[in-house]
């Protein structure tokens, strides 16, 4: 009588909690023989239960940075770690990027030409700025481009840095960079001189620089190279800022039958500086190979 009178208290709670509430169940469970409170798929749904997610997708994410990926449910957790959206992309090009120094005057132009793009799950692009001015870009759709130009000023014989900013939803950004750098040009070669270096006499002009059959730019006087002078004298000749030579060698020996000589230098641009001019006092009638250091 007590077993049946436990069995209807036991059968009126359970009526009761179905009753009120209809968004759980009661399963028996055969290994412990007690009922287990199982919550509904549509309470599921509505207080974070992500019964589905898309997981056949390749995943965004690169490597396993220490980030704190945010997220109220699972889904938005799996969505923010393994499928974060995506930053923009942005170059930015001009040329030249390497400029010789050149005579005083005013600012040039110089053309910027950039693209944006925007990859698969990068939200809208909402700015771009290019060297500080705000461009007008077209909507650009996932996984496609842009690009444009601007022109802007660059300070004669000073380096400038010219960047672009995308920005996009949700805080994704991107940025890129070019520099304009001004460079003096060394110069080496056969030289023709009807009077020995070591005269009194000897003198060098620009033309007579510019006319030498090797130039590039350069930030130092130390330099390597073979040349055949075919009986002319070599000559080598570069800012007077980088230095008096700490050695000549030929063919690999030390070498001291050398001049160098001081010069007010106008380069092929305009710009004037001093240069050291190292010229080999002997002619050579084959292949040496110089160094200067």
């Amino acid at each position: 009588m007590k077993r049946i009178l436990s069995f209807i208290s036991i059968s009126c709670f359970l009526l009761i909690r179905l009753a009120v509430a209809q968004d759980t169940e009661y399963k028996l469970n055969p290994r412990t023989g007690k009922f287990d409170m199982v919550r509904t798929a549509e309470w599921a749904s509505q207080f974070g239960g992500d019964p589905a997610f898309d997981g056949d997708r390749q995943i965004t994410r690169t490597g396993v940075p220490n980030v704190t990926p945010g997220g109220q449910t699972v889904t938005e957790f799996l969505e923010n770690f393994f499928y974060p959206k995506r930053n923009p992309t942005a170059t930015i090009t001009t040329t030249p990027t390497t400029r010789e120094y050149m005579s005083v005057g005013g600012d040039l132009q110089v053309t910027l030409n950039y693209t944006v793009g925007r990859p698969a799950t990068c939200p809208t692009i909402t700015s771009v700025v290019v060297n500080g001015v705000t461009q007008s870009v077209p909507v650009i759709a996932e996984d496609g481009t842009y690009s444009g130009s601007q022109q802007s000023m660059l300070q004669r014989n000073v380096d400038k840095t010219f960047t672009i900013n995308v920005a996009a939803g949700a805080g994704n950004t991107a940025t890129a960079s070019v520099s304009v750098v001004w460079r003096w040009m060394r110069y080496w070669g056969a030289f023709t001189s009807a009077l020995p270096p070591t005269d009194p006499s000897f003198t060098v002009t620009n033309a007579q620089i510019l006319a030498l059959s090797n130039s590039e730019f350069a930030t130092a006087r130390q330099k390597i190279f073979s040349i055949n002078p075919a009986g002319n004298y070599v000559a080598y000749t570069y800012p007077a800022t980088w230095g008096l030579p700490t050695g000549i060698y030929v063919n690999g020996f030390a070498f001291n039958d050398y001049t160098v000589k001081t010069i007010s230098f106008t380069n092929a641009s305009g710009g004037v500086t001093n240069y050291y001019f190292v010229i080999l006092n002997q002619k050579y009638y084959s292949s040496i190979d110089l160094e200067v250091r």
